[in-house]
């Protein structure tokens, strides 16, 4: 009935200078991506008992693959308790980003790694669920986290420099991120 995602106006002050740095950042992005699919691939062996100490492998092989979710689930939801801007989707802290509201770098680095954990858990546990949703708020954090870093680099050294807003590099995070994951680059940006 209504847009998930609201985005405000924003401004790109030199597209020339910033088009090496969203490079820069898609290259980020991807890595993000590529972190993101080994750890989905960590876990799923985990939980399978084909990696871990000993006691851990045992107990995997043995369980029940209805227990594997339950799991899942517990650890997702006390990453939940803590991080409650991981639930869902995250869909309020993106639009913050997408409103032009930046948030601090040490916040947006846990809620990218703690919903990059959580993701991972509950899709190799095999929670019902997607990755899509997930990889747009992975790339939102890492294009926000990238503006911030980008911003503070270029007031240190190149002051009369004017950067893009956040809700640029929120998009362009989000959109390299899910091209990187699902190897469609075309689809990810008209998205």
């Amino acid at each position: 009935d209504h847009f998930v995602f609201h985005l405000s106006q924003y401004s790109l002050q030199t597209p020339l200078v910033g088009l090496p740095l969203y490079t820069l950042l898609g290259f980020i992005s991807g890595t993000v991506a590529f972190t993101f699919s080994r750890m989905v691939q960590l876990f799923q062996d985990i939980f399978d008992g084909d990696f871990g100490f000993r006691f851990i492998r045992s107990a995997a092989k043995r369980m029940p693959n209805g227990t594997k979710p339950i799991i899942g689930g517990l650890f997702c939801g006390v990453l939940g308790l803590f991080f409650p801007q991981i639930r869902f989707f995250g869909a309020e802290t993106q639009n913050a980003l997408l409103g032009n509201n930046s948030l601090p770098s040490m916040t947006l680095l846990s809620l990218l790694v703690v919903k990059m954990i959580a993701t991972s858990l509950s899709v190799a546990s095999g929670l019902v669920g997607g990755t899509f949703a997930p990889c747009l708020f992975l790339g939102s954090m890492t294009g926000a986290l990238f503006h911030n870093a980008a911003t503070f680099l270029s007031a240190s050294f190149v002051p009369w420099l004017a950067l893009a807003d956040v809700p640029a590099c929120a998009m362009i995070g989000a959109a390299s991120v899910l091209a990187a994951l699902f190897r469609a680059p075309l689809t990810a940006s008209l998205l």
